[in-house]
């Protein structure tokens, strides 16, 4: 039986074997270009103030994000900072615009449905890009 996006719920992504699942699904490996794992860190680096180096992919949290697109038929994303998260977000919007276009176009005033606008701040200014 084919694996599809109703397969999965947002727990589904606390197990290993899951998200591994998801990931070649959706072939979110080959756009990050990353293999599965989880950090164990996270918790010590979190809580250290003085901590500036920027973050590992949290693979989990990406498919969660991805999975949430998907099941809900988001037709816009409002994202803050740019990085991976911008990536799924897009890949997600893509696979929506295909199947979804024709319906976003007649029953919504979007203009141009399936979007990710990212708002990455800049010193004193922002800038915005979609």
């Amino acid at each position: 039986m084919p694996i599809g996006i109703k397969d999965f719920k947002l727990s589904s992504f606390n197990e290993l074997e899951q998200c591994s699942t998801y990931l070649k699904l959706f072939k979110l490996d080959q756009l990050l270009g990353v293999e599965l794992s989880f950090d164990s860190n996270k918790t010590i680096n979190n809580v250290d103030p003085d901590y500036e180096v920027p973050y590992g992919i949290e693979i989990q949290d990406l498919c969660r994000l991805h999975w949430i697109c998907l099941s809900r038929k988001t037709t816009q994303v409002l994202e803050f900072g740019s990085g991976f998260s911008t990536l799924v977000f897009a890949h997600a919007m893509q696979y929506l615009r295909v199947d979804n276009l024709n319906w976003a176009k007649l029953n919504t005033r979007l203009e141009n449905p399936f979007k990710v606008y990212s708002i990455e701040g800049l010193g004193n200014g922002q800038q915005i890009y979609s």
